[in-house]
């Protein structure tokens, strides 16, 4: 089987809850036609893979705490040293094509648990330079979230505890 026709039918094996995902994570129905084409995902993906791995800062939290005046403040932070849109990643991204928002206070922090089953959701910059990664998961019963960012910009961020 060809890439090419493997590529179509992971598209459409996942388009629709790529979409409901997304829909969730954004607070709104987001169609196909807002996604970035396949072929500019791949390129970005490319791209990607060249970049220098910085140092990620990093912050291990309940799963809730994405809900709190203080992550909000810290989102807000991320707003103000790199105010541009910004894309959404997640594990059906690459199948189908990521989403771009104006800016990262437009991403619906107060998702549900179970809103993107993959647990891994990235926000880039669309320059590419700086990331937000939330990796979620449940131990024990206990619904925990780790954050990671890097780039010149949100790099410079602190969380405040």
């Amino acid at each position: 089987m060809t890439s090419e026709l493997q590529g179509k039918i992971e598209y459409a094996k996942n388009i629709k809850p790529h979409l409901a995902a997304l829909s969730r994570l954004v607070a709104r129905p987001v169609c196909a036609d807002e996604l970035l084409d396949l072929a500019s995902a791949r390129q970005l993906r490319e791209r990607l893979r060249l970049l220098p791995r910085g140092h990620p800062k990093t912050v291990a939290l309940p799963f809730a705490a994405m809900r709190t005046e203080q992550f909000r403040r810290f989102v807000k932070a991320l707003a103000s040293a790199a105010p541009q849109p910004v894309q959404i990643w997640t594990s059906t991204a690459e199948a189908c094509g990521p989403l771009t928002l104006d800016s990262i206070l437009n991403f619906n922090f107060n998702f549900d648990f179970e809103d993107e089953p993959g647990g891994i959701i990235a926000l880039r910059t669309a320059d590419l330079l700086d990331r937000l990664l939330l990796d979620f998961s449940e131990e024990d019963g206990e619904l925990e979230l780790e954050a990671e960012w890097s780039g010149p910009r949100w790099g410079a961020v602190e969380y405040q505890e």
